[in-house]
């Protein structure tokens, strides 16, 4: 997924190869939406209390804040490479974006 979005970010919306890439992505997060629901999602459900669960969607929430915002297809996907890269992307991200006028 990330080198499909590496891919289509920037490229414009007119532009053929779009349709078709945006098609892969699509079809590459509904698959991956539905092993969490099936699988992934009721295991923890299972194995985690209900306030443990509560601070984890936190976690998530605030590692969304800290997370670049555009695709880096190249940089590691697992700890402790993405935590060290991630910050410093997410800080060039977030200055490119307001340059462009995005939130």
């Amino acid at each position: 997924m990330k080198e499909l979005l590496a891919e289509l970010d920037g490229v414009d919306g007119i532009d053929p190869s779009v349709t078709a890439g945006v098609s892969a992505l699509r079809e590459s997060v509904e698959q991956h939406v539905k092993e969490e629901e099936s699988e992934l999602l009721p295991r923890l459900k299972q194995h985690c209390e209900l306030e443990d669960l509560r601070k984890l969607g936190q976690t998530l929430q605030t590692a969304k804040t800290t997370a670049p915002t555009h695709p880096h297809p190249n940089t590691p996907a697992r700890p402790p490479g993405n935590a060290v890269v991630s910050p410093p992307l997410a800080a060039v991200d977030r200055l490119r974006d307001a340059n462009r006028g995005k939130r």
